[in-house]
């Protein structure tokens, strides 16, 4: 590849590169639009767009200045007027104070200019327009946006109520829970003692009760100190 190819492929790269300007058009109001440097001439390769957009109603552009390049088809400076499913109008050279009317409610308009021949530019002004039947489409379309954002807020309300009687009950929980074991408590630490009696004498109760070891020792005790009944004649005296 020769220098003259790489230099021919870079320019067109730098060319078909170049960024576009674009701007959105919300307003109710009428706006006022011009080219860049209005009313000195426009820059050369430029791109420039502006979106105008609402749910309803229509868009007229009123002509006030308009003095571009005039080209055969408008192929080189141009101000083109997009719709959806509307074939593009292109406008150049010197137009008189005209008024274009929009078929929806979405328009996006397109200036272009190429790499000589500039001339003054363009001033516009766009109107947003209703009628009567653009006016009951919106108030309907606004009760049914409120109707919306009540039950939004309704609905966020319950839920924030729910929620707090939620934690309520949380809380009245773990309260009485806590009380049931204070009580508790307190009654385990006034309770009086329990003896365990479970050994038993010739002469009643014994405490405390004796071991193993006591009881042998005891019964021992008794048989060395008992002593034989007296007997007379082989008979046991009482």
């Amino acid at each position: 590849m020769t220098f003259w190819q790489v230099f021919f492929y870079a320019a067109l790269l730098i060319k078909g590169g170049r960024s576009r300007e674009v701007i959105d058009i919300t307003t109710e109001t009428n706006v006022d639009v011009f080219s860049t440097n209005y009313p000195r001439p426009y820059p050369s390769e430029e791109d420039k767009e502006w979106r105008m957009s609402q749910e309803y109603g229509k868009w007229q552009i009123i002509l006030q200045d308009f003095q571009l390049q005039n080209s055969k088809g408008c192929s080189k400076d141009y101000l083109e007027i997009n719709e959806e499913n509307i074939q593009p109008k292109r406008l150049c050279g010197r137009k008189s104070k005209q008024s274009i009317m929009s078929a929806g409610s979405k328009v996006r308009l397109h200036f272009h200019s190429d790499d000589q021949d500039e001339a003054r530019g363009f001033r516009l002004t766009v109107k947003r327009l209703m009628d009567d039947d653009d006016m009951r489409k919106k108030s309907q379309n606004e009760a049914a946006n409120v109707s919306v954002i009540n039950r939004m807020e309704e609905s966020w309300m319950f839920r924030i109520l729910l929620g707090s009687l939620g934690c309520a009950v949380l809380v009245f929980t773990v309260l009485i829970t806590l009380l049931c074991l204070e009580m508790r408590k307190k009654r385990l630490e006034h309770r009086p003692e329990r003896f365990n009696i479970s050994a038993f004498t010739d002469g009643g109760l014994q405490w405390p009760p004796r071991t193993r070891s006591d009881s042998k020792s005891y019964g021992r005790q008794n048989s060395n100190s008992s002593t034989a009944p007296l007997t007379q004649n082989g008979r046991f005296a009482f």
